[in-house]
């Protein structure tokens, strides 16, 4: 071996070994830095669907004729012999037979009546009832309780961003612990170059969701992924960079996130801590990972939106205000509906003036 060549393979081998510890230490300071708790997907084992859409209706049949008279019921004649037990219907006598040694075992009559079972199966209507698969059996997300049970929300998305846009969402609400007293949302983005994960974990409490951490995930192709943490201490909520910044001192409890927001928006309303109705406003405080802003929505008429697999339903729209002093130029808008327990039924998300996203509900699954 040239005495040149084992100095640069060693070299070579050295500049190898420490690029491979550099990997493992950004890999452990990601997972380090990271506030989520590691959680796996419930097996949703419903899917909730509108009724089957009524074809158009035959023209009416003819009535269908008087029933027969009652038939008198037909004797039958149970014939027993040392070995077997037969049923047989009466039948002309046949040829004397020698007179038997024993005398015969007296005829038994059984009378046989079969009922008439009439059977009516009531037809469903699309725009009232939500049927359960694969039971078919009627049913609603209005569950009993304040919250929804475990709930999965997929969307259809368009938009317009440098071109059109194409994709899938999903809204996923659960919840475990002894008691149920832990939570988690997450909300997909996939619109084929561009992924965007939202998760919010946190606490139940009868005052409302508790957030106390939140993440966003974001991956343009050709390019890194991107990771913004937020955690919500009791006192403080820690931003991107870890800036601290104190909570409100009106209202500590009622800061939210990004996505926790969709869910207890809809608690306010199911408690009747707030008025859904044309014209009234919201106000929530929302921790991001840029900053913490308390944020104002102005709730819109009631309007029917149709959504394909899951039929008419009414729906307010929330529009957010301008605030004072944005740091980007994307906003939110959401319309919730009330018959889904106040679950989002569609999502716009304006990135700027000219490009945006819609997410249309397009199936709803639950436990």
């Amino acid at each position: 071996m040239a005495a040149w060549l084992k100095p640069l393979l060693l070299a070579l081998l050295a500049a190898l070994l420490l690029h491979l510890l550099g990997l493992i230490g950004v890999g452990s300071q990601m997972q380090s830095a990271g506030a989520l708790a590691q959680k796996t997907d419930p097996l949703f084992t419903r899917t909730i669907e509108a009724a089957s859409p009524q074809a158009d209706s035959p023209p009416p049949e003819p009535p269908p004729p008087p029933p027969a008279p009652p038939r008198a019921p037909r004797a039958a004649v149970i014939s027993k012999s040392p070995v077997t037990e037969t049923l047989a219907t009466p039948s002309p006598p046949p040829a004397p037979e020698p007179v038997a040694t024993e005398p015969a075992a007296p005829s038994t009559t059984v009378a046989i009546n079969t009922p008439t079972e009439t059977v009516t199966t009531a037809q469903a209507t699309p725009s009232q009832t939500l049927t359960a698969q694969p039971a078919g059996q009627a049913d609603s997300l209005l569950i009993t309780g304040n919250w929804p049970a475990d709930t999965r929300v997929s969307y259809k998305l368009t938009g317009y961003f440098q071109g059109e846009l194409f994709g899938t969402g999903q809204v996923q609400w659960t919840r475990e612990g002894e008691n149920n007293e832990r939570y988690q949302v997450r909300v997909i983005v996939d619109a084929g170059l561009y992924e965007l994960r939202m998760t919010s974990q946190g606490r139940v409490s009868p005052q409302g969701l508790l957030p106390e951490a939140f993440e966003e995930y974001s991956k343009r192709i050709l390019a890194n992924p991107r990771i913004r943490p937020l955690k919500l201490e009791d006192h403080d909520v820690i931003l991107e960079g870890n800036r601290r910044v104190p909570r409100p001192a009106a209202e500590p409890l009622a800061v939210q996130d990004t996505v926790s927001q969709f869910i207890d928006i809809g608690h306010r309303f199911t408690e009747g801590r707030a008025k859904l109705q044309e014209g009234q406003t919201l106000r929530i405080w929302l921790g991001r990972p840029g900053g913490l802003d308390e944020w104002v929505y102005d709730i819109g008429p009631a309007e029917t939106m149709n959504l394909p697999r899951i039929g008419p339903v009414t729906v307010h729209e929330f529009k957010p205000r301008p605030l004072a002093n944005p740091r980007g130029t994307i906003t939110m808008s959401f319309w919730l509906a009330p018959s889904l327990q106040y679950l989002p039924a569609k999502i716009r998300i304006q990135l700027n003036p000219e490009a945006y996203a819609e997410l249309i509900a397009d199936q709803i699954q639950q436990r």
